[in-house]
Parts: C-alpha cells; sequence; structure tokens
C-alpha cells in the first residue's frame, strides 16, 4: 500500500506535496548543495549524511561569498518550512510520512536520502534556522582549513597541482574558471614551442590513458584528457565541446578507387559522407605506420555547436578537415578524440570535463611562462589556430576550417592585425579546408558584398549559391 492509498483511508490531508510549489532559483540552489555534499564524500570515501550537507553549506558560504551563502541560507529554510507545513497536513491526516516522501519533486534530492529518519532532519533543520550568515561562514573558514590539509596530505585532488585555493573550491562543489580576456585586448600569441612547453607543465597522463579511463568509468586522468582536448583543439580549431563530437573518417579500403573518384571525395568530403563513402577509420591507424594508407585520404569531420547564427546559403552543421601532411603525434591525438564520441557522454559530463581542462591547461600557462598576462584557456587556442590560419589562407579557407560563417567574427580571432601572408613559410602544420565548404562561404561572402552594392541582384546567381 502507497502512502496515497493509504492516505484514502484515513483521510485526505490538507495539503500534498503536488499542491506545494517551491521556487526554482531555491531549489536549483538546494540541488547543488545536496549534489556537492555527496560529491566531497564519495571522493573521501565517506556516506553522506545531513551533518554533511549543513557542513557544505557552511563550505559554500566560506568559498563563494555573501550572495551565494545568504541565497542558499534561505533556500534551505524554505526547504525546511515547506517540509514542516506538509508534516503537519500529513499527521492532521493520521499518515506516518518520511522526511524524503515530504521533498517537492523539482528539489530532486540524492539517492542517500532516502534513508534519512526525522531526528536526523530535525538536528539538520536546527543547524540551519538558528545561525546567522556570519556564523554559517565562520563555521565553513574553520572547518574547510583541515580538510583542505587532509586533501592536500591524501592526494584526494591530484589534478589540483597542489594550490589550496583550488582544493577549496573542489570541496565547495565549484571548478574554477578562467575568464575569457577580449582577443583585441589580451591577446598574446603562442608559438609551438610555447604550446609544448605548457603540455610539459600539465599532470602526468598520456591522451590514449585517458581515453582509457574514461571508456571504463575509472579515475580521470586528468593530464591525459587535459593534453588530448588541447592538441585536438590546437591542431584543428575546435571548441572545446566540439572534441566530443568529432570522427576521423577515411574511405574503405576494399572501396579500389580511380584517381578521378579518389579527387571527388577531396573536392567534396561532405558530399562523399552523405554518400556512405566515408568510414570511420581505424582507432589502431596512428599505432602504426599510417602512411600505409596508402592513397586513401584522411578527413577529420567535427559536429559544429554554433549554427543558430549562420547564413541560410550555408550548410554549417558539420564540417571537414583534410589531414594531409599531419604527424604521428597528431594523428594519434585526433584518433583518441575520434573515439570520445564513441563514449556518448552527457553534455553536462563533457562541459564539467572541458573545464576542468581549461582549469588545468592555464595553471599550466602561468608556470610554463610566469611572465604571462592571462592564463591560456582551450578558446585561446582555437583563438592561435584562427590566427596562425589567417597568415597562411585566404579568408573564407579559415572560415571554413574554423566554422565561422560571418567574415567579421572570423576576423575577431586572434590578432588584431593579421592578415595574409602571400608565399609565407608555414609556422605550424594547418589541415587543409574543404573545397566545397570554402567556396560556398566565399560566394555567400560575395553575394552579401553585392547586396550592399546592389539592391536587386541577379536572381539566376542564387541557385547556385546554395550548399548541396
Amino acid at each position: 500500500m502507497t502512502e496515497f492509498e493509504f492516505a484514502e483511508l484515513v483521510g485526505t490531508p490538507a495539503a500534498t506535496v503536488d499542491e506545494v510549489s517551491f521556487s526554482k532559483s531555491y531549489a536549483a540552489s538546494v540541488r547543488s548543495v545536496f549534489r556537492t555534499a555527496t560529491d566531497r564524500c564519495r571522493s573521501s570515501n565517506r556516506l553522506p549524511t545531513m551533518p554533511e550537507v549543513h557542513l557544505q553549506l557552511a563550505i559554500r558560504a566560506a568559498v563563494f561569498g555573501r550572495p551565494t551563502g545568504v541565497k542558499e541560507l534561505s533556500a534551505m529554510r524554505n526547504l525546511i518550512k515547506t517540509v514542516r507545513k506538509l508534516q503537519a497536513a500529513y499527521d492532521e491526516a493520521g499518515c506516518i510520512m518520511m522526511p524524503f516522501q515530504l521533498i517537492p519533486e523539482n528539489v530532486e534530492l540524492p539517492f542517500w536520502f532516502r534513508f534519512e529518519e526525522w531526528n536526523s532532519f530535525d538536528r539538520f533543520a536546527e543547524g540551519v534556522v538558528l545561525p546567522t550568515y556570519k556564523q554559517l561562514r565562520e563555521r565553513g573558514c574553520r572547518e574547510l582549513r583541515p580538510l583542505v590539509k587532509e586533501a592536500v596530505e591524501s592526494g584526494q585532488y591530484p589534478d589540483s597541482l597542489g594550490n589550496e585555493s583550488v582544493i577549496a573550491e573542489n570541496l565547495a562543489g565549484r571548478i574554477a574558471k578562467f575568464a575569457r580576456r577580449s582577443p583585441r585586448t589580451g591577446w598574446m600569441p603562442i608559438s609551438e614551442s610555447e604550446f609544448e612547453k605548457m603540455l610539459d607543465q600539465l599532470p602526468a597522463g598520456t591522451e590514449r590513458a585517458a581515453l582509457d579511463s574514461l571508456r571504463e568509468g575509472t579515475i580521470m586522468k586528468a593530464g591525459g584528457i587535459a593534453r588530448l582536448l588541447a592538441r585536438s583543439v590546437w591542431l584543428t580549431g575546435m571548441r572545446a565541446l566540439e572534441v566530443f563530437q568529432c570522427r576521423l573518417l577515411t574511405i574503405d579500403p576494399d572501396d579500389k578507387l580511380r584517381p578521378p573518384e579518389l579527387q571527388e571525395i577531396l573536392d567534396d568530403p561532405r558530399a562523399a559522407h552523405e554518400a556512405g563513402r566515408l568510414r570511420d577509420a581505424d582507432p589502431e591507424i596512428a599505432r602504426g605506420d599510417f602512411r600505409r594508407n596508402g592513397r586513401a585520404p584522411l578527413i577529420f569531420g567535427i559536429k559544429t555547436l554554433k549554427t543558430a547564427n549562420s547564413s541560410p546559403l550555408i550548410n554549417n552543421a558539420f564540417r571537414f578537415q583534410l589531414l594531409d601532411g599531419i604527424n604521428q603525434r597528431g594523428l594519434a591525438a585526433l584518433s583518441c578524440a575520434s573515439m570520445l564520441s564513441r563514449l556518448q557522454l552527457p553534455y553536462s559530463r563533457a562541459e564539467g570535463i572541458a573545464e576542468r581542462c581549461t582549469k588545468h591547461l592555464g595553471l599550466a600557462s602561468l608556470k610554463a611562462d610566469p611572465g604571462r598576462e592571462c592564463a591560456v584557456t582551450l578558446h585561446t587556442l582555437r583563438h592561435a589556430f584562427v590566427d596562425a590560419a589567417r597568415g597562411i589562407l585566404p579568408p573564407h579557407e579559415v572560415a571554413a576550417l574554423s566554422g565561422h560563417t560571418a567574415r567579421n567574427t572570423m576576423l575577431a580571432y586572434g590578432g588584431k592585425h593579421v592578415r595574409r601572408r602571400k608565399n609565407s613559410g608555414r609556422t605550424r602544420w594547418m589541415p587543409k579546408a574543404d573545397p566545397a565548404s570554402a567556396e560556398a562561404i566565399r560566394k555567400a561572402w560575395s553575394l552579401r558584398m553585392a547586396l550592399k552594392a546592389k539592391p536587386t541582384p541577379d536572381p539566376e546567381l542564387i541557385p547556385e549559391l546554395r550548399f548541396h
């Protein structure tokens, strides 16, 4: 018999859980406190309890300051008020309910809360209702010091590089983010040697080991996954989260193609992919001599994450890059990156990994170059890719490689005054743009310029500009 069936026998309470509304903002705050308390206890192999939630509330008040602390304290007090109201209603109706049964649905408390009894909840409620924010923060500062010291000594957060402030933020439940600075005011060029020095300062771990840890669900190899994302963005200019949506493609080796057919694929890899003429490359291709692949091209497919503002004349959902001349190490990184899409990680999980890798890369960049004005992020590496490409390639090819459809947006990346330098030597390896995509972007930009000059362009040109 469920609690609702029992309620029908003894009488209907004056209020039910379904009828009690709880603010979305407060619900989000309560979820954050319970979730981060659970994560902190799991990392130290402890069972979460209600006192741990009260401690988490104090820690977050100490780390995040007054606005967050006051809001979360108010949210918890409102939750307790709601539970007490429902408890009184069900008691009056003769129903015996557990605390978890009286929590509003949009709060989504963790599994262990189902085992909490009223005496534990009552002690928690007393600890939340009585203290002021100042008292709560003082407790958080007092309790945080031994927790950070314990985490440092036990190596509980090996990816923090020993930074106590980073450990404190991890205990509070937030991964530090490096704020983006405007590329026009904070941009500093990055050479290949500087990039490699940054990677040397990351925690130990290889790209392959990081991929295996994610696949097996074991402890994430922070150094390896940071190297994987950083090298992938450096080589291809992807956005950080696009690394989780990329594929390394090639022609089926059993497909005997004549030179004209092979050139047709290279001229329009998107059409070849849609026709089923490309397949996923062997994940082990980078471990052997990939040049044995013969004339079969290596093509990198990227699912573009920002398409809402794309030109209607340009199909920007996917973009393709030709990996001619890539070295063994670069191919190994892109091969591992292409395996990430097969893991089908939730967006929130991928976002959390990218944020953590950005933090590691920022710390490594400042350690490698203490004189750098701002920390390097994964997005900085995308700027560096566009910056290098603009010095080598025409603008429409840079746009095709980076996924931009607006020329002004593309020109805002990297250095302010970088322009194409004809006959300049390449300073770093660069993939080749999909010829069909680059040509479509060039035509779309030309049409836009024609529209500015002529209010009534020749309508016969428009069908030719549509992307197939």
